[in-house]
């Protein structure tokens, strides 16, 4: 990340293959942490019918850091 930034030369890994392969992961752990099976939506980065499980893909910023807008 930081030679991207020094040198302006590209990642490695193209972002959005990066946040497809880190999403399987995060899943997987969300899914031990509630002790239970998930059912994920890819579409809309949501787990279906189930609050407590997509609590855990928002986690709160640190004022005055928000991603509104974007």
């Amino acid at each position: 990340w930081r030679r991207c930034i020094k040198t302006r030369e590209g990642p490695a890994m193209d972002v959005e293959i990066g946040f497809k392969v880190i999403t399987l992961p995060i899943i997987a752990n969300i899914a031990w942490q509630v002790g239970r099976k998930l059912t994920y939506d890819p579409k809309t980065m949501r787990f279906l019918g189930d609050d407590e499980a997509n609590r855990f893909l928002d986690e709160p910023y640190r004022r005055p850091w928000s991603l509104k807008g974007i």
